[in-house]
């Protein structure tokens, strides 16, 4: 939704996106994300909030109350003059 795209197609090993974040193989993920985007679209809180929520490995995943207190989450973005600018 960030992107305005989905991440992978599906949560398969054949879906190549994927297998990247299966294998974390972040470097990769980011960098075929990242081809069209303004250097920086993804900041490094963004990345680690979400590779740390699709984790392959379910014991791996943040959990609910984790996610509400990640610093991307919290910590504010840019204030509403900004935005209204």
């Amino acid at each position: 939704m960030y992107a305005g795209n989905p991440p992978f197609e599906k949560a398969a090993p054949n879906d190549p996106y994927y297998k990247i974040l299966k294998e974390k193989k972040y470097d990769i993920f980011w960098k075929a994300h990242s081809r069209k985007r303004p250097v920086g679209f993804f900041s490094d809180s963004f990345k680690d909030l979400f590779v740390r929520m699709v984790a392959y490995e379910p014991s791996e995943r943040l959990k609910i109350e984790e996610i509400a207190n990640h610093p991307w989450v919290k910590d504010l973005v840019c204030s509403h003059g900004e935005i209204k600018d």
